[in-house]
């Protein structure tokens, strides 16, 4: 619209500025007279308006990057912002249109949410819907000192739970002869997946020892193969 006629359409570069409109009256035999009105400020429009929602892509897992799309808009965005969020809690410094999923994000909810921006409109805002990213596979291996002891002997079971990527798993073990529980243990970071313990003294006969990872809100359980241990005269 024309900025001479008795109405106009504000523009989005009009955005911030101050407008006035300034008379000019006129009659035979009188002086021109102008008058100029109090100035308005020119705010934010509505808001960006996701016609389409932003879709991730990639292979949702542990070390994998994920894309998103910045969506469709309605007024034509000039520009977007992103940032990913993990469980709807925003990572720190993933702002771009890919993230790369580390241990952290196993076993949550990874999304991300893009705002749109246009000069003289508020900024818009959607969110992906979220992928879930599964628990990082564990294996667990034990071993036992000896196999053949005889009665009142107590032998060592060493055991090992290993993850791809996470140097010092944690979590609960449990050591079963057969599907008695003879003992829980803890894993902790410092000893790089590995533990040992004493069984304790085992009646006469056969016995299936194996070593139960109960895994954690970030890794997923594993078990050993059963090694028999036999008590013996």
């Amino acid at each position: 619209s024309s900025g001479s006629g008795p109405s106009y359409v504000i523009q989005a570069g009009d955005y911030g500025k101050t407008i006035s409109v300034k008379a000019t009256g006129s009659k035979p035999n009188y002086s021109t007279g102008t008058t100029t009105s109090a100035g308005v400020s020119v705010s934010a429009g509505g808001a960006l308006v996701a016609t389409t929602t932003p879709v991730i892509s990639g292979t949702p897992a542990v070390s994998s990057s994920l894309m998103t799309t910045p969506g469709v808009w309605s007024s034509q965005p000039t520009s977007y912002r992103y940032q990913w969020l993990r469980n709807g809690a925003p990572i720190p410094g993933a702002t771009s249109t890919s993230y790369r999923t580390v241990p952290a994000d196993a076993g949550t909810s990874i999304s991300v949410a893009v705002s749109a921006v246009r000069t003289g409109y508020a900024d818009g805002a959607a969110t992906a819907v979220g992928v879930s990213i599964p628990k990082m596979a564990s294996t667990t291996a034990a071993t036992l000192s000896k196999t053949r002891v005889p009665p009142g002997t107590r032998v060592k079971i060493g055991i090992t739970v290993t993850v791809t990527g996470v140097p010092g798993p944690v979590g609960a073990i449990k050591v079963f002869d057969g599907a008695k529980a003879l003992k829980t243990l803890t894993l902790v970071s410092t000893r790089n997946g590995k533990l040992t313990w004493k069984l304790p003294k085992l009646k006469k006969g056969k016995h299936k020892i194996k070593a139960v990872y109960i895994g954690n809100g970030t890794i997923a359980g594993s078990k050993s193969k059963i090694t028999k241990l036999y008590v013996v005269r």
